[in-house]
């Protein structure tokens, strides 16, 4: 019995060490755009894609929007207002996306558009 056992240990052994195993050779790249901001204090920036609100995103940090490849128009709203403009910061614009890459978004907050109520 203890060959039997132990014939079976070195087979599973010697099975590992040659027989070739799940690698993850592939990976999938993301798509979408990532937001970021210049010349802006901490303010909170909602973000809509194609008419739809996607989320909130901060003004101090970039954040990443997955997306598929296509164009898009882009809408976002600040949250506040700044000591010099009183009304909330507006942007708008259209971006493109392509398959397995990151498209670089930056919003200039001296660069702003009158805000659609």
């Amino acid at each position: 019995m203890r060959r039997i056992v132990g014939s079976i240990f070195t087979i599973s052994l010697i099975m590992l060490l040659f027989v070739p195993g799940c690698k993850d050779s592939q990976s999938s790249a993301e798509t979408g755009f990532e937001l970021s901001t210049t010349n802006c204090v901490a303010i909170g920036i909602h973000v809509h894609i194609d008419d739809e609100y996607q989320g909130l995103a901060s003004a101090e940090q970039p954040q990443f929007f997955a997306l598929p490849a296509g164009t898009y128009h882009l809408y976002a709203r600040s949250n506040a207002s700044t000591s010099v403009v009183i009304d909330p910061l507006c942007w708008s614009m259209e971006i493109s996306i392509s398959d397995g890459n990151i498209t670089e978004v930056v919003l200039d907050c001296t660069n702003t558009i009158p805000c659609e109520d």
